[in-house]
């Protein structure tokens, strides 16, 4: 992940940070969003993330459209970039000024919703990844194995 620091939260408009994890941004609430993050093998991840629109930089897209005749058509156009972050990355990074791009966010209960201050610690990859119940080489073996059963590989 991303440097995250107070300074490029205020720059987004972030006001306030509250303790139970509640994000202000210019003085309205922003609720966050569920981001269901995908593994390769193993469970997919659920968590709360909040998105950033970055007005400074404009992003090609391609838009397409049906006519009547059923034609697909393409139009180029754009948007703005949106910063997505993580929940936990900005409280740690409002509350303790920043979380360096080598750290993870650690829920100290395992529970990815739970996102209190109190429950948060920023800690490095390999020390995150050792509190996991399953390895990621666990992981994939037994992905691999139920492939093998069932005789796709």
């Amino acid at each position: 992940m991303k440097e995250l620091t107070k300074e490029m939260l205020i720059s987004y408009g972030v006001t306030d940070v509250t303790e139970n994890g509640e994000v202000y941004v210019n003085d309205t609430l922003r609720k966050p969003s569920i981001i269901v993050g995908k593994h390769k093998y193993g469970q997919d991840r659920k968590y709360l993330a909040i998105y950033f629109v970055n007005k400074n930089i404009k992003v090609p897209v391609q838009q397409t459209y049906r006519v009547k005749s059923g034609e697909v058509r393409k139009c180029p156009g754009w948007t703005y970039k949106i910063d997505t972050y993580p929940l936990a990355r900005i409280m740690l990074a409002w509350f303790n000024g920043s979380i360096g791009s080598n750290e993870d966010a650690d829920h100290i209960d395992s529970n990815p919703m739970n996102n209190n201050i109190s429950n948060l610690q920023a800690i490095s990859r390999k020390s995150n990844l050792e509190k996991r119940k399953l390895t990621h080489s666990q992981i994939t073996l037994a992905y691999k194995k139920v492939q093998k059963m069932m005789g796709i590989e």
